[in-house]
């Protein structure tokens, strides 16, 4: 049985229209993980107001989401069954029941009699004292272990000093993704894999080493002689993905998704794939012409789009919220993402704009100004079946 927050918070987001984001989902599992504050929670009441601290927005009606809260959770069953999994009865031991005694009710004047079928007698100590068989205390805080299966967050703080002598402070966080991550997922990775690598196959003719008997006769019989040599071609596929991952600001909460896109796009078989991430957008270069974008796997690397290898099959993914969760209009973005949109148009026309914010969670914003002009796609499995069914943009 897992935690029953993230089925709280699809609730919350479907009943309210001022629901938080996805990343202050995170941030709760983060804080209940590290925070001494958090490791005190005895009570609901106090895992309650704990999540008001991160999902009530100012403004929000306090006791609706209390009346949510209860009405959601069920608390009582929830605890009578967390109880039932996790508390286990003790070996009969005579120190459990040290100084407790039978109660009687023969100097009793108001006991009422039982005149059910009694069950077997208890055991009996040296001392004349039953043995009763009793559960372990509960623990001090029964939602620590559920949280820590929800999440492992790592804060990592590392100084280093540049040739400039100058010392420089990084901050990030290690997270290792675990089984209950799955459950996030808006689209399962080996159906979105499947269907995509038979949209993305490009076939090409490649010469092999073994020679086309069949084809130099027919030549030698309309010409009369064997002029050349004439080579089998076999089927072979020159297919080339490249995943273009936005890891700045709030696109740190979909880090996982970016992962398990990239393990979709690394089961293609014969498929080159490339992985580059940027910061909000990709910088231009000292010729204003093309971009510099980072290797996912080493960082301190660029990449200068001008040595690139990609063709009119090659196959594009942005990952980016493209300012969504900003909540403002930001026109320099706007007028830079389109001219990086068309400058990937010019290349292939197969290009894809994943957006993991939900079209009907944004405000007046970034990204919902651009979505007149670049489509965008939730990166659920019916969005990702509509990339892999539908014709390429034009």
């Amino acid at each position: 049985m897992h935690g029953p927050l993230w089925s709280f918070y699809q609730f919350y987001r479907q009943q309210s229209s001022a629901a938080p984001a996805i990343d202050q989902y995170y941030y709760l599992l983060e804080a209940l993980h590290e925070l001494p504050l958090a490791q005190s929670i005895r009570t609901v009441e106090e895992l309650r107001s704990f999540c008001k601290l991160f999902w009530l927005r100012p403004g929000t009606d306090e006791k609706q989401f209390d009346a949510w809260f209860e009405q959601h959770f069920q608390w009582a069953e929830w605890e009578k069954q967390w109880q039932s999994k996790h508390w286990q009865p003790t070996e009969k031991t005579s120190e459990a029941t040290a100084g407790t005694s039978v109660p009687s009710s023969t100097n009793n004047q108001d006991a009422v009699t039982d005149t059910t079928t009694p069950g077997p007698a208890p055991e009996i100590d040296e001392g004349g004292e039953p043995i009763l068989d009793l559960p372990p205390p509960p623990p001090d805080n029964i939602y620590q272990q559920d949280m820590e299966q929800m999440v492992d967050f790592e804060l990592i703080i590392s100084d280093s000093q540049g040739k400039a002598q100058v010392e420089k402070t990084e901050i990030r966080y290690e997270h290792d993704f675990i089984l209950e991550d799955q459950a996030l997922m808006p689209f399962n990775l080996r159906h979105f894999a499947q269907r995509l690598r038979r949209r993305i196959e490009t076939p090409v003719y490649e010469y092999t080493n073994r020679l086309d008997i069949l084809a130099m006769i027919e030549q030698y019989c309309r010409q009369g002689f064997i002029e050349e040599l004439i080579y089998q071609r076999r089927n072979a596929s020159n297919s080339n993905i490249v995943l273009l991952a936005d890891r700045h600001g709030s696109m740190h909460a979909y880090e996982y998704w970016e992962h398990q896109l990239e393990l979709a796009f690394h089961a293609i078989p014969s498929c080159r794939f490339e992985h580059y991430q940027f910061f909000t957008l990709p910088k231009r270069d000292q010729s204003q012409q093309h971009y510099e974008l980072k290797y996912a796997r080493d960082k301190r690397r660029n990449f200068n789009t001008a040595r690139h290898q990609w063709t009119k099959n090659t196959w594009f993914f942005i990952f980016s919220d493209a300012g969504g969760h900003s909540g403002v209009v930001d026109r320099d973005r706007l007028r830079n993402s389109l001219k990086f949109w068309y400058y990937l148009k010019d290349i292939s026309k197969q290009v894809y704009w994943l957006n993991p914010m939900p079209y009907e969670f944004q405000n007046d914003c970034t990204a919902k100004r651009l979505q007149f002009s670049i489509p965008m796609t939730y990166p659920d499995q019916t969005g990702l079946d509509d990339i892999t069914n539908r014709k390429a943009n034009v």
